[in-house]
């Protein structure tokens, strides 16, 4: 009786490990968005440029690892009129991420200037961005 008692509960203690929950911010009063078509994020390429006539040149050192730590537990506000992306975890930001949220506040863009747009469009969009 008490080993079955035991399972269950160390069969919900397991399934419960990876849920975290995040408290929602209070508001959004401090932030002020840009006006409209300031919204779109710079085209950055997907393996940084170095121009040989200026000198550049790509520098061999370590990976430096340690600058993917994950949260910022003291700087956490916006300041400046900013605005921006909150980490929940720990990495680093790949080109594949960046055209993410490019389709991702284009799909916000349409759908917060109240058209609706189809599977199709959305395809089309994404496409289009690639």
């Amino acid at each position: 009786m008490n080993q079955r008692v035991l399972r269950v509960a160390s069969a919900a203690l397991q399934l419960a490990r990876g849920m975290k929950k995040y408290s929602f911010p209070v508001t959004f009063e401090n932030v002020v968005f840009p006006p409209d078509g300031q919204m779109k994020l710079p085209a950055m390429p997907a393996e940084p440029y170095f121009d040989s006539e200026k000198g550049e040149f790509k520098n061999k050192h370590t990976k430096r690892m340690i600058e993917g730590r994950g949260v910022e537990e003291i700087h956490t506000d916006l300041i400046h009129r900013q605005y921006g992306i909150a980490a929940i975890s720990g990495g680093f930001i790949s080109s594949a991420d960046f055209k993410f949220l490019q389709v991702g506040e284009e799909i916000s863009r349409q759908t917060l200037s109240g058209n609706r747009p189809t599977c199709e469009g959305l395809y089309y969009e994404a496409t289009d961005l690639l």
